[in-house]
């Protein structure tokens, strides 16, 4: 299922490193130069590589290296 970035605000994830994912929502997407980042109701975020970002999108999840300190971070749709 393919959803648009307009339908992710707002919408349920599982987000951390794997095995220490919590719930949180999203609320806004930024693009930047060469990154897009996801911030959370929470006011945490992350960064990916946009192809990385387009594969959630298309898969509703994604295991991926944090832009911000390189770690390994997973993001699972909940809905």
């Amino acid at each position: 299922m393919n959803i648009l970035i307009t339908d992710i605000i707002g919408k349920k994830v599982m987000h951390g490193s794997p095995g220490l994912m919590v719930e949180e929502i999203i609320s806004k997407v930024v693009f930047l130069k060469d990154v897009v980042e996801i911030e959370f109701e929470s006011q945490a975020y992350t960064q990916m590589e946009p192809e990385e970002f387009e594969y959630m999108l298309r898969y509703e999840e994604l295991n991926y290296s944090e832009k911000t300190h390189w770690g390994k971070s997973s993001i699972i749709f909940c809905d």
